[in-house]
């Protein structure tokens, strides 16, 4: 009787412990998505058009759709420095507007930038 009694305590020990997150695995799973990286893609065109994450935007939005972008990421658990700009800018647009982007970048504290041209 009593190796049956062990046996079904064990059984239901068993299922239930696999039920529940423990507060390590918890803390494990946050840590793994703040370690993620999560890229926002910038294409500045010839004709002044600016595209982040394939939607357009005026140049006078361009801050603040920028930091929605960024605090919706880091409200998904991805911490600010893992956040990557992938910055596609066209041959003929001028270095000003780039270096424009980039104080914009600083002022959210983005730090990773891959540049290319198109």
């Amino acid at each position: 009787m009593k190796k049956h009694i062990f046996s079904l305590l064990a059984v239901v020990l068993l299922i239930f412990s696999g039920c529940t997150q423990t507060g390590n695995e918890q803390a494990t799973a946050k840590q793994e998505a703040m370690e993620q990286e999560a890229t926002i893609s910038i294409v500045l065109n010839e004709n002044s058009t600016i595209l982040i994450d394939d939607q357009a935007v005026n140049a006078t939005d361009f801050s603040r759709v920028l930091e929605n972008h960024v605090n919706e990421l880091i409200g998904n658990g991805i911490s600010i420095d893992k956040i990557v700009v992938n910055l596609r800018v066209a041959k003929k647009v001028k270095m000003g507007v780039v270096n424009d982007l980039q104080g914009e970048l600083r002022q959210l504290n983005i730090r990773k930038l891959v540049y290319s041209t198109i």
